[in-house]
């Protein structure tokens, strides 16, 4: 966002851009679905641990969601541990293997393979058996997993003591990593979860803009957007997170450069229309 935009916030009463696709958990709204997610998350957690898959097209709320999920098991479930995985493209065990010695920060040197198995595992051991702590693993953009990575969560999925797995990993992905998991083959034993979050209603999606224009410093954000521009935002992005907020932003630059007090319905329409929406 240039320098410009910003000053146009501003003059809305808008500390910066409150739809920006950054994910700030400051501005996170939590709907029904989003709420019900981390519910489950936590009892699938409490079930001797396994695999969780939280689906979703582009743009619904994942990578925002990761977020959510390390402030509430990292910071308020005490004797959890919580570490997170961003695009997990990695194409040979081995670097997905270094990655989670790096991510774990294990002391012992590795150089092989079988070293990297074999400290992870000495590691989950003591903190769960020995310490008993919980580990969650999160893993972000979840469809960028190959073969390989697959090969390498079902075999940390497998480390247990007693029939009590040592650790639960949470995959945030597209809905194309199913078919993927599919050939991968021998994953069902392990999944204890699979969500699915859906694009917003009209009403969710109304309240997650007002929350986040609130967050940003609006005292009075329903004066920014009549019903009907909400209304048309929602029929435009199908309740898709992203799209909205992008359109949100247009549409409230566009208002203030046209010196309008409100974001009507052609504002929204217009923006469509530049962005090639229509």
């Amino acid at each position: 966002m240039n320098g410009h935009s910003v000053k146009i916030f501003e003059s809305l009463g808008i500390a910066g851009n409150p739809f920006s696709e950054e994910a700030e958990i400051a501005y996170f709204f939590p709907t029904r679905e989003h709420t019900e997610c981390i519910q489950r998350i936590e009892m699938a957690l409490q079930m001797n641990s396994g695999l969780s898959l939280i689906l979703g097209e582009v743009g619904v709320g994942k990578t925002m969601m990761t977020k959510v999920v390390e402030h509430h098991f990292g910071k308020r479930k005490e004797g959890v541990t919580i570490r997170t995985i961003p695009r997990p493209s990695h194409t040979t065990e081995y670097r997905l293997l270094q990655a989670l010695w790096k991510t774990f920060d294990i002391a012992v040197p590795c150089s092989t393979v079988h070293e990297y198995r074999d400290a992870i595992h000495d590691f989950l051991f003591r903190r769960v058996v020995e310490e008993g702590k919980n580990i969650l693993l999160v893993v972000d953009d979840g469809e960028e997993l190959q073969p390989a990575g697959l090969k390498v969560l079902r075999g940390i999925l497998e480390y247990q003591f007693h029939g009590a797995r040592f650790l639960h990993i949470v995959v945030f992905s597209r809905m194309e990593l199913m078919e993927r998991i599919r050939r991968a083959g021998s994953f069902d034993e392990f999944i204890v979860l699979k969500y699915t979050i859906n694009p917003l209603s009209p009403d969710e999606l109304k309240e997650v803009i007002f929350h986040r224009l609130k967050v940003a410093g609006n005292k009075d954000s329903r004066k920014l957007f009549d019903d009907p521009a909400l209304f048309e935002i929602w029929r435009l992005s199908k309740g898709n997170l992203s799209t909205a907020g992008t359109l949100c932003s247009r549409s409230l630059l566009s208002m203030a450069m046209r010196n309008s007090e409100i974001v009507g319905v052609e504002t929204v329409r217009s923006v469509a229309r530049n962005w090639r929406m229509t």
